[in-house]
């Protein structure tokens, strides 16, 4: 992203977060993480990761490190299928209650509209 910065923050992170999405579709293409629809899938990946990578961006620029990106990464990765665990029958992982599902990552697309709305957020901080 420090490479992207010149842009400006708001397309940096976006930008950002489109090349983290294509770096998934392998992965996405082979059934991971949308099994049922793995074409599609690889758009589903894209919108979360532009979404996840606003916030992920926010904490970087914000704390002036990459330590709060890469524990939120880890986060994410470490809690995207709890739901899936819990649910009865098996839910659409495209729409369905997992934070990779468009439902389920609601909460953070609207934060991420938010942060891309509000010129300030996007600004690297100085020290």
């Amino acid at each position: 992203m420090p490479k992207l910065l010149p842009l400006g923050g708001r397309r940096a992170v976006v930008l950002s977060g489109v090349i983290w999405g294509v770096w998934h579709w392998p992965i996405i293409m082979m059934g991971y993480n949308y099994p049922e629809t793995p074409v599609l899938g690889t758009l589903a990946m894209v919108y979360f990761t532009v979404i996840a990578g606003v916030f992920l961006g926010w904490v970087t620029l914000r704390g002036g490190s990459v330590w709060p990106a890469v524990i939120g990464h880890a986060a994410i990765n470490a809690n995207a299928g709890i739901v899936l665990l819990l649910a009865r029958n098996d839910p659409s992982r495209l729409l369905g209650p997992a934070m990779t599902g468009v439902v389920g990552s609601l909460p953070l697309a609207v934060l991420a509209v938010w942060l891309l709305q509000n010129t300030d957020a996007l600004r690297p901080h100085r020290a």
